[in-house]
């Protein structure tokens, strides 16, 4: 009996290392890296489409493996957000609508200070003064604020 061994050559490309919001993870035997999303109108769910500065370069390279002699490609990489100032470490600065996650809300407001209670009066002043019974609400506001 003759036996086959069949060898598999994995191809495997790792992926980029932590894209910021407005980019995604490209996948390339050059090296994968994180793009900058760019010319979208609808995002996918659980995204919205937001204005972001990355700090990008770009650079033309040789397309490789069976391509042809005369590829080349423009590859653009955003190496990170863009300071508040517009200013990058690597890259310029490219500000455009971008999908990317929905924010999380804004946290709520801290609680009053101690000694700011915050208190209300029960009911509607209006309809107390309406029928002559002010001193009543003020003096349950009173009674009620801060213990």
């Amino acid at each position: 009996m003759i036996a086959f061994t069949l060898l598999a050559h994995a191809d495997v490309v790792m992926p980029a290392p932590g894209c910021v919001d407005g980019t995604y993870d490209y996948p390339s035997h050059d090296g994968s890296f994180c793009a900058p999303r760019q010319g979208e109108t609808t995002c996918p769910d659980g995204e919205t489409l937001r204005s972001i500065g990355l700090c990008v370069t770009r650079e033309e390279r040789e397309c490789g493996g069976n391509s042809g002699p005369d590829c080349t490609y423009m590859r653009a990489e955003a190496h990170s957000a863009c300071a508040p100032d517009g200013s990058c470490a690597v890259g310029t600065c490219e500000t455009a609508d971008r999908c990317a996650p929905v924010p999380p809300p804004p946290p709520p407001p801290p609680p009053p200070a101690a000694g700011m209670c915050g208190c209300m009066a029960a009911g509607t002043p209006g309809l107390a003064v309406a029928f002559g019974l002010l001193p009543l609400v003020v003096r349950r506001r009173g009674s009620r604020c801060c213990g």
